[in-house]
């Protein structure tokens, strides 16, 4: 691991204590590690990985106006202002997954034909994480635990 890369695991960690502490300072965080990473992936031709960067930026950028609206909603009701977890909608929850399912199988399948190693491990943990990403963002408590799956499968 050289220094740089260091330095975006430390971004990424700072993240995660950002992401326990319910403060939105962790979508900036996720987005300057995503960059760094971006780098990362992307010179070591890891083209796959280098993608799902770029969907994690985007994904930061909606986390940061997601958190946003949902703490300007609080405060206007007169509530408290830290943000919370929302009860996980059903009906997000099923046209997230049947697309999520959709891009797995898209994935692993170019993955496959361009001599990917793993392609059905590859294919899974991006998606898996574009959809904790998701998650996270509409702040459903499930996102725990599929990062914790995608990081012991990591």
């Amino acid at each position: 691991m050289n220094t740089f890369e260091l330095i975006a695991t430390l971004f990424a960690f700072t993240y995660v204590i950002f992401q326990i502490l319910q403060k939105k300072m962790m979508w900036y965080l996720s987005i300057v590690t995503a960059v760094m990473y971006l780098w990362v992936y992307f010179s070591n031709s890891l083209f796959a990985m280098a993608v799902v960067q770029i969907y994690l930026i985007c994904a930061g950028v909606y986390g940061i106006l997601s958190w946003t609206q949902s703490k300007n909603n609080v405060e206007a009701a007169g509530g408290d202002s830290r943000v919370v977890y929302r009860k996980f909608d059903k009906k997000v929850g099923v046209i997230s997954i049947a697309l999520s399912l959709a891009v797995f199988f898209v994935l692993q399948y170019v993955l496959r034909i361009s001599h990917d190693a793993h392609p059905w491990m590859d294919a899974a943990l991006a998606t898996n994480t574009m959809l904790a990403t998701f998650y996270t963002g509409r702040q459903y408590m499930v996102s725990w635990i599929m990062w914790f799956v995608a990081d012991v499968v990591s």
